[in-house]
C-alpha cells in the first residue's frame, strides 16, 4: 500500500456497510439475558481482526512484536527536529508551568475559565515547536505504520457505529472476533401486520402496540425518523416510510411506559 489511508478514506468504505442490516441482526440476537451492568444487549458478528483490519494482524498494545516498526523512526514513535531550539522550549516550558500553577488557584482544569485554558493550549504548541523530538509525521508516534493504520479504521469504524446509536466491541470467546452491539434498553421496532396495520414491539419484553388508524401513521413514522411531509399526503407518505422500514429500531417515546402493552 501507497502512504497511509486517511480516516476520511477509511469512514467512506465502512459507511458503505449495510449498517439497517447490521443493527436489525445485533438486535436479533438478543437472548433475553443481560450483561453485568443490567444492560440488554443484541451483538452482530462483523468480522475478525484478520479480515478486517488493515494489518490483518492480532496483537495487544504492550505485546506487538508482530507489527513491522515504521522504518522512519525505527519504531521510536519519535525523529529528530529539525528546528530545535532548547533554550527557547526551556523558556517556553517555564511560562507554561507558571501559568498552570497561577491556574490552579480557579482549581481544576475543567474550572478554569476559557481564555486560562486556551493561553494554556497556545503556550504548549508554541514550546513544542522548539523541542529536540517529535511525533514521526510517518506513524504519528505509533512506532509502526501498521499499528497507525489499524487505529485510524478503528476510530473510524467506531464512530459510525455510534451514528447508529451501536458501539464496537471483541468477542468475550475470542478476542479476535470484532462485534457491533447495541444496548436494546428502551429500543422498539415496528413491522406491519397483513391487514396494513402496523405493530410497535418492545423488544426487551416483547410487549407489543397496534396502530390501526391512519392519522397515527404518521406519529409512528416520526417516531422511526420521517420528517414529515405538506400538504395532505404525509399519511400516504408516512405509510410509505413505515413500509420501507419496517423492522427499524429506535427509541420508546412512551408507547410502553409501565402499561402491559397488548399481549
Amino acid at each position: 500500500m501507497d502512504g497511509i489511508p486517511s480516516k476520511a478514506e477509511y469512514a467512506l468504505q465502512i459507511s458503505r456497510w449495510n449498517w439497517p442490516l447490521i443493527l436489525e441482526t445485533a438486535a436479533g440476537n438478543y437472548d433475553g439475558e443481560t450483561d453485568e451492568d443490567g444492560s440488554a444487549t443484541g451483538l452482530c458478528f462483523l468480522g475478525t481482526v484478520f479480515h478486517l483490519m488493515p494489518s490483518g494482524k492480532y496483537y495487544m498494545p504492550f505485546a506487538c512484536s508482530n507489527v513491522d516498526a515504521c522504518k522512519r523512526c525505527n519504531g521510536s514513535g519519535v525523529v529528530s527536529r529539525k528546528k530545535a531550539d532548547p533554550a527557547r522550549y526551556n523558556h517556553l516550558d517555564l511560562m507554561v508551568n507558571c501559568t498552570v500553577k497561577a491556574a490552579l488557584h480557579f482549581g481544576s482544569f475543567p474550572d478554569w475559565p476559557p481564555a486560562l485554558k486556551e493561553e494554556v493550549a497556545f503556550l504548549r504548541k508554541i514550546r513544542d515547536r522548539y523541542s529536540l523530538d517529535m511525533p514521526c509525521p510517518s506513524c504519528k508516534g505509533v512506532g509502526s505504520e501498521e499499528a497507525h493504520r489499524d487505529e485510524l479504521f478503528q476510530e473510524a469504524l467506531q464512530e459510525e457505529a455510534e451514528k447508529h446509536d451501536m458501539f464496537i466491541t471483541s468477542g468475550e470467546g475470542d478476542p479476535c472476533d470484532i462485534l457491533a452491539g447495541i444496548c436494546l434498553d428502551g429500543k422498539i421496532t415496528s413491522s406491519e401486520n397483513s391487514m396494513g396495520h402496523y405493530t410497535v414491539t418492545e423488544i426487551t419484553t416483547g410487549r407489543t402496540r397496534y396502530f390501526q388508524t391512519d392519522y397515527d401513521f404518521p406519529g409512528l413514522a416520526t417516531t422511526f425518523g420521517w420528517g414529515g411531509a405538506e400538504g395532505e399526503d404525509d399519511i400516504q407518505e408516512a405509510i410509505e416510510f413505515l413500509d420501507a422500514h419496517e423492522g427499524a429500531i429506535d427509541e420508546d417515546p412512551g408507547y410502553f411506559g409501565d402499561e402491559e402493552g397488548d399481549q
